[in-house]
């Protein structure tokens, strides 16, 4: 058994994409949001402030600041990210599955200060 803590991974995404270019991100991004979707439930979404503010900082990769939804988008800002691409994909998939939104986009920014900014559009 190995164990990784939040920062390792995030390394080790980052020396992916230096290695095998711009698609890793993406790839690491759509695999997150596939599994959250084959794994969670809709319900998931109606709660989700409290699962999200509680599962970040059981984990300690972050502290949700910002949170506004609707069916047609949600906007999450984390400060102190760690993990931020498979949180990208959490928050898309999240937001397919409770809304029944199938084609969404999303946009995201993580700034040098560890906020993570995630929209996703329906």
């Amino acid at each position: 058994m190995a164990v990784f803590g939040p920062a390792a991974l995030d390394t080790t995404f980052e020396e992916l994409e230096a290695e095998l270019g711009e698609g890793i991100p993406d790839t690491v991004i759509e695999a997150q949001r596939k599994y959250v979707k084959d794994s969670m439930r809709g319900e998931d979404y109606h709660n989700l402030t409290a699962a999200m503010q509680t599962a970040l900082a059981l984990r300690g990769i972050g502290n949700l600041v910002g949170f506004e939804a609707d069916d047609r988008h949600i906007s999450v800002t984390i400060e102190n990210a760690c993990l931020h691409l498979w949180m990208v994909g959490i928050i898309q998939g999240l937001f397919e599955l409770g809304t029944g939104n199938q084609n969404t986009t999303r946009e995201w920014e993580l700034s040098s200060d560890s906020v993570l900014t995630v929209n996703v559009n329906a």
